[in-house]
């Protein structure tokens, strides 16, 4: 015997016979046959659940469908069968004697159950069988509604479970006519018809299943789904009918409890400004899309185009990393988190954050996706702008002395591990104080302000600017021989010494005077940043203290 169950499925599907496949107590596979026999509309409504979705509460016995049914199964042995009268019961609430024949064989750990059922009959209503006492004790213990009706309308036998609801004592509904005591009259026309049909022969037997307003002795009324059976004396001549309810008040009240909560969430959804989708896999396009997102995407939502309209809205820096991160997620359904830029139709940049679940089925395996993605670009420039302010010299926009520190520091280390040259400049004005002091703090910023851009034009995009202090700068340049990092240095002094800064009305001359290191020239180990800093300053301090406007390298006779 084979594990797989797949390969005989072929011949289910085939066969006239209803099948199907049990698997821990649940159907995980059945036929088309099966699906007609029990009213379903698809396999996928019985498919997954439990056994009793085909049973009635209660065998005519009195015993527990859910329990006799177990306990004929589980007294089948493996690769042994069994074969067994049964009542089942149909979508529609219609009850039919069924001939059930089970067969077990093992599959790895587990035991299939290969189980046909064949309808022997749906129950047959007639005069001897209404007054037999194995009928009337089924129907007495079971939960549905039974009403038996002459003729004329009037109660010749009803059950506990409706008889209770409708009066104290069940004897006081015998005889007397049942849409007068039973139906509010506003519905009572529509089910006069069918009971005069169905006495008159114009209509069949469960030809017309309805729902119907039953008028409770509490006054309530409780809505119940009815069939009906017609009833014959020996002679064949139809003498009234039997009608069978199953109530299903509480199961409409859930139904417009779960509408009210599906119309609040729809609200929600409409009213959020977080974007809300959902999504099967293996479809390219989406089940939903909240209308949030034509207010952040800045367009509706294209059916036709689906994800590659989305894709056309991303920034092109991060339309690599978005579709990497949506077919893996296609492919394998996890959680992920994502932040990414998109261009809106106006050309504006805005920064979105996604974040996306999976949703399994009863096999546990994922077939839809849950998506929210907000618009997180006041949060982005926030965050932006605090780390400009905690990086940033506030007057000339270049580093801090603290974040041009620790940046030079990862530089270093890698110029290091990859044997790298490494210069270090320590820049100062010169004659600083003779500017404030003549023109005012002002426009002595704005000398600092105009120096750091001419610096800064000169240097490369891997090269780093600092302002140290005060007047003083530095630079770190990577990559560059000595003679090199030289020529850089002396390229900006010069371009310094030829400004004329023409601010508020004065033309400012000045001059800056540089210090200059090589790490390949001093002894360090650990702060090297440090000892770059420190030789530097040694060699600015005698280019200050012979003549200033000049660049002196660092040599060791300046200990």
């Amino acid at each position: 015997m084979t594990n797989n169950p797949d390969l005989y499925l072929q011949f289910f599907h085939n066969n006239c016979n209803a099948f199907l496949i049990m698997q821990n107590k649940k159907i995980i596979e059945c036929n088309d046959s099966i699906v007609n026999l029990f009213n379903y509309n698809t396999k996928k409504d019985i498919i997954g659940g439990f056994s009793f979705i085909l049973f009635p509460k209660h065998q005519p016995n009195g015993m527990s469908s859910v329990v006799e049914f177990h306990k004929i199964l589980n007294s089948v042995k493996n690769h042994c069968s069994k074969t067994f009268n049964f009542v089942c019961i149909k979508n529609n609430f219609i009850e039919f004697e069924a001939e059930i024949s089970i067969n077990k064989y093992p599959s790895g750990n587990d035991i299939l159950s290969f189980i046909s059922i064949k309808c022997i009959s749906d129950f047959t209503y007639d005069k001897q069988l209404l007054q037999s006492e194995q009928f009337k004790n089924y129907i007495d213990v079971s939960s549905n509604y039974f009403v038996a009706l002459d003729n004329t309308g009037k109660i010749n036998f009803i059950n506990k479970s409706l008889g209770s609801i409708l009066a104290n004592e069940d004897k006081y509904l015998i005889g007397k006519n049942w849409f007068d005591i039973a139906l509010p009259f506003d519905d009572r026309i529509s089910t006069l018809n069918i009971f005069n049909d169905l006495i008159s022969g114009n209509m069949k037997e469960n030809e017309q299943i309805y729902a119907q307003s039953l008028l409770t002795k509490t006054g309530e009324k409780n809505i119940v789904m009815w069939s009906n059976s017609i009833l014959k004396d020996e002679k064949g001549s139809i003498i009234g009918i039997l009608s069978s309810g199953h109530d299903i008040t509480d199961k409409l009240q859930i139904q417009r409890q779960l509408m009210e909560v599906e119309t609040n969430f729809q609200q929600l959804l409409e009213y959020i400004n977080e974007i809300f989708w959902v999504k099967n896999i293996g479809n390219s396009n989406l089940l939903y899309i909240s209308t949030a997102y034509e207010h952040i995407f800045g367009k509706k939502w294209d059916c036709k185009n689906g994800i590659d309209d989305f894709f056309a809205s991303v920034h092109p820096s991060d339309l690599n990393n978005v579709k990497s991160s949506y077919e893996k997620l296609v492919k394998m359904g996890s959680n992920s988190k994502l932040e990414f830029r998109i261009i809106k139709p106006d050309n504006s940049i805005r920064w979105i954050y996604s974040r996306t679940f999976p949703v399994k089925d009863a096999q546990n395996k994922i077939y839809r996706i849950l998506g929210v993605a907000e618009d997180i670009t006041k949060r982005k420039n926030l965050q932006d702008s605090l780390f400009k302010m905690a990086t940033t010299d506030y007057l000339t926009g270049s580093y801090n002395r603290q974040h041009f520190i620790k940046t030079a520091e990862g530089y270093i280390s890698y110029a290091r591990s990859t044997n790298e040259s490494v210069s270090f400049l320590m820049l100062d004005i010169d004659y600083f104080k003779k500017v404030n002091d003549t023109y005012g703090h002002s426009i002595g910023d704005e000398v600092l302000k105009r120096l750091v851009e001419s610096c800064v034009a000169v240097l490369g995009e891997n090269d780093i600017f600092g302002r140290i202090g005060g007047e003083e700068f530095a630079i770190l340049l990577t990559g560059y021989t000595k003679k090199n990092a030289y020529r850089i240095a002396e390229k900006i002094r010069k371009k310094i010494e030829k400004l004329d800064l023409k601010i508020q009305g004065h033309i400012i001359n000045t001059t800056i005077s540089i210090g200059m290191s090589m790490l390949s020239e001093i002894q360090c180990e650990d702060d090297c940043i440090r000892c770059l800093l420190n030789t530097a300053d040694k060699a600015l301090y005698k280019a200050k203290n012979t003549g200033r406007n000049k660049t002196v390298i660092y040599s060791s006779t300046m200990e």
